[in-house]
């Protein structure tokens, strides 16, 4: 059955949203699986509604009548896409994130035939029947709140693909306001699962699977659950996870840091000042550890070491779950965890814990550290056998230990040798430099593959994830000998940036303005992550003050024995990676505004407003949100600060001098003056008039003059109130120094004009590139708040859409050397020269 993946129309939207209400509705009143049932089968039925034409009566006849279903078709294996494509393809749905995974992760799905199969089944085992059998029913902890519930929702991915329901984070935001009853079920379906009574268990805890080549030739199981299992096992999580319930040493959940406190223990026994005396480092590896590990070992360790979740864990893994293939082949998951279930690695890691404190009795002297199933244990002791002891603890183990790939690794070897572990480098100089190295050559060719993609596509993926593939080894890698790397970081990113502001393909790339291309959307920039600051010190910063962040549970796990204490908030002194990284931006900031003109501050003003920079994270889901390449490059150019024309000559266009804003005053350009003021208008009364408690009208006449009109008059319950659009250069000769004054300036003439209304008339004043005069900023607030969420997000991103691309249009209109007619452009030139030429004279 299909599943919507486009955004919905608002009206869809209502009709599904009112649909969900009612059939929560029935849920809350009857809670019992075939309630559930009908709400897990909403978002199918709203596919094969939208598939028909017949969405308002398939929706409002449900659940009373079930549309027959049809049969769907297996999926067959298909050549592996062009990435370009199915990038693009994925960006056009919504999907950022996974539209640049197109890119950098070539996995290919395993072919759907009887060999994969084969190996699916042999990675999910058979375990015993009912593993949670003690007789042991510890109490369920505390309830769960509406709170964890929407805490739980936001948390999950937009982009996070559905399971078998087919709900997916936008159809559950389109249901789930506070009040909603659709967040009522979800906290009493989270609530019910807490206690082990909730309906619908073999429903929810089914998945989709698919298997993905790995590079060694094996198939990675991923297991995909459905969305509503997701949230509630997350809020649940929220409210009964306490961090005593696993050991010091094990990393993964919830802890703070991630790997990294891993990663610098490692560290400093291989390049520091090995503080703890290490002499050797054994690395373990486990085989399909998740989906082999026993059901009754975690059942066990649950009950003994987080009894407040035995309850959850009993309902959601007692029974076998089913996995259902592309193909339709049907799998059990009865042993270990569910890959993708959010409370698999809290299971997963107390089912290693008896394990790891087996493994600590018997090498007391050793330290271990556990990410998940990736153990490291640091030995002071050289010739004890680690490995070997390790091997005896695995034995009486249902866990495997892979001997091919677990090592010993002496730390004189890895001085010199140096060492990979949890996605980075540890070693010499030359060992991070050719990994370091190799990122960059990976980085460098996806951004070669992005200069053959739209640059609206290609500045959407550079921005929102392949600039930052790189930026976690800024914490975990230690840049001693690596400036010249991240330097040349650096240049990739300006290069792939120069090429978003080339006209042609082969012109030289303009002077770019690193602090521009750097600093958040918000302060005004492109928001490209750069690698080093003005004096190179951002990597040295950030990996100490990461470091700095981790030295309390490093020393925990050096240290004690002892169940994890709870984390307390980290020390106001102690620096923290992304405080390192904010205080590189302040210190952009501070330097921009002491050393760039005032044209360039007036257009960083600009740049931050709200509407100035709304566009830049539009989504090409429909054509009104595309761009050409041609109009996109001049608005990627103007934020910039690049001068459509050469500033400080006359321009040819209309003889007047050129500045950096040009575009916005220029006779000789096509601005498009009245097509831009009616097109924000009709933003404004098209969105408006979806709200059914307002009226709006367009062009009310104020008086018997008729030649008096404001643009629309809107309509509550008791009130009524004029708005009048218009769009100010506030590079205009005769704006003031400050861009609001100008803006503020153009408000009271339109208040003059409009005086008659008094406090029922609103001026919208914005400036060509985005910037909001302070009382229409405060008209345009009070007008989101009568929209609603959905409604001022479409109407924010379509007037700065307007906005920006009748600014590029103009320049772009200006942008070639001479206009169509030479002569009188010239004539037009000669005379504001002469004109100069007297004022000169008269002073």
């Amino acid at each position: 059955m299909p599943v919507p993946e486009k955004r919905l129309h608002a009206r869809q939207a209502t009709l599904f949203a009112a649909t969900a209400n009612r059939v929560a509705e029935a849920f809350l009143k009857t809670p019992r699986e075939k309630q559930l049932l009908h709400f897990l089968l909403l978002p199918r039925v709203l596919g094969l509604g939208l598939e028909k034409g017949q969405l308002a009566a398939t929706l409002k006849a449900f659940p009373t009548i079930i549309p027959t279903l049809r049969n769907s078709s297996r999926e067959k294996n298909s050549p592996s896409p062009d990435p370009i494509k199915q990038a693009s393809r994925l960006l056009e749905k919504g999907y950022l994130g996974r539209a640049a995974k197109a890119l950098y992760d070539t996995a290919p799905l395993a072919p759907n035939n009887a060999k994969t199969l084969a190996i699916l089944r042999e990675k999910h085992p058979i375990g015993p029947k009912n593993p949670f059998k003690g007789k042991t029913r510890p109490a369920a902890g505390s309830p769960v709140t509406l709170d964890a519930i929407i805490g739980a929702i936001t948390s999950i991915n937009r982009e996070k693909a559905p399971g078998l329901s087919g709900w997916s984070r936008p159809l559950l935001d389109l249901v789930t306001t506070k009040e909603s009853p659709v967040i009522a079920l979800l906290r009493l379906l989270a609530d019910m699962i807490r206690q082990g009574t909730a309906p619908g268990g073999s429903l929810l805890c089914a998945a989709r699977l698919i298997g993905l080549e790995k590079p060694d030739g094996g198939i990675r199981p991923i297991a995909i659950g459905d969305l509503i299992y997701r949230v509630a096992t997350k809020a649940i999580l929220t409210t009964l996870y306490r961090p005593e319930m696993l050991l010091p040493s094990q990393l993964g959940v919830n802890s703070p840091g991630g790997v990294e406190p891993a990663v610098f223990l490692l560290s400093d026994a291989i390049i520091g000042k090995n503080p703890y005396k290490i002499t050797k480092v054994t690395s373990v590896d486990l085989k399909n550890a998740f989906n082999a590990s026993s059901r009754a070992i975690i059942a066990g360790a649950i009950a003994k070491f987080a009894p407040t979740l035995y309850k959850t864990a009993t309902w959601a893994y007692n029974e076998p779950s089913v996995l259902v293939t592309p193909t339709g082949e049907t799998l059990a998951s009865s042993e270990g965890i569910r890959q993708g279930d959010p409370l698999g690695p809290l299971f997963f890691s107390l089912g290693f814990r008896p394990t790891l404190e087996e493994i600590q009795r018997r090498l007391p002297k050793v330290i271990l550290v556990a990410y998940l199933d990736d153990l490291y244990a640091l030995d002071p002791d050289e010739k004890n056998p680690t490995l070997g002891k390790i091997s005896q603890v695995f034995k009486g183990s249902t866990l495997s230990l892979n001997l091919n790939k677990s090592k010993e690794y002496s730390i004189k070897t890895l001085r010199k040798t140096g060492l990979l572990a949890l996605g980075t480098a540890i070693g010499p100089i030359p060992f991070r430099r050719a990994f370091l190295q190799q990122r960059l050559e990976t980085l460098g060719g996806i951004l070669s593959t992005l200069k053959k993609m739209s640059k609206q596509y290609a500045y959407l993926l550079l921005k929102g994830s392949i600039s930052l593939l790189i930026r976690h080894l800024l914490r975990q890698l230690s840049p001693i000998g690596l400036e010249d790397l991240w330097a040349k970081a650096d240049d990739l990113i300006r290069a792939s940036t120069g090429h978003l502001t080339q006209r042609r393909h082969g012109d030289p790339i303009p002077a770019l303005n690193d602090d521009l291309i750097s600093l958040p959307l918000r302060e005004g920039g492109l928001g490209l992550t750069l690698y080093t600051d003005h004096n190179g010190n951002l990597p040295n910063a950030t990996y100490t003050a990461a470091y700095a962040a981790a030295r309390p549970l490093m020393e925990a796990i050096g240290s004690s024995r002892a169940p994890r204490a709870r984390q307390s908030s980290p020390n106001a002194t102690t620096p923290t990676a992304k405080q390192a990284l904010k205080d590189a931006v302040e210190i952009r900031i501070q330097r921009f505004q002491a050393t760039q003109p005032a044209e360039l501050q007036r257009l960083r003003t600009e740049n931050s407003s709200f509407l100035g920079r709304q566009w830049l994270t539009a989504l090409p889901t429909r054509r009104q949100l595309q761009w050409p390449d041609a109009e996109v490059t001049e608005a990627y150019r103007a934020r910039l600060g690049i001068p459509v024309r050469t500033l400080n000559l006359p321009c040819t266009f209309c003889g007047q001098v050129t500045a950096l804003d040009h575009q916005d005053v220029c006779r000789g350009a096509s601005r498009r003056w009245t097509s831009r003021h009616d097109q924000i208008t009709r933003a404004f009364t098209k969105t408006l008039a979806c709200r059914a408690t307002l009226q709006v009208e367009e062009e009310p006449q104020i008086s018997q003059d008729a030649t008096l009109r404001a643009d629309f008059a809107i309509t509550t319950e008791n009130s009524r109130y004029y708005y009048d659009v218009q769009v100010v250069a506030i590079g205009k000769e005769s704006a003031r120094t400050d861009p609001y004054s100008t803006l503020t300036e153009a408000a009271d003439a339109k208040r003059r004009k409009y005086r008659s209304l008094g406090p029922y008339f609103r001026p919208l004043i914005f400036s060509a590139g985005g910037l909001m005069e302070k009382e229409t900023a405060k008209s345009y607030k009070a007008l989101q708040a009568l929209l609603g969420p959905t409604g001022s997000d479409f109407l924010s991103t379509t007037i700065a859409l307007i906005l920006a691309k009748s600014r590029a249009f103009s320049a772009l209109s200006i942008a070639k050397e001479s206009p169509y007619n030479d002569e009188l452009a010239w004539q037009t030139t000669r005379a504001a020269l002469r004109h100069q030429r007297a004022l000169t004279a008269a002073n």
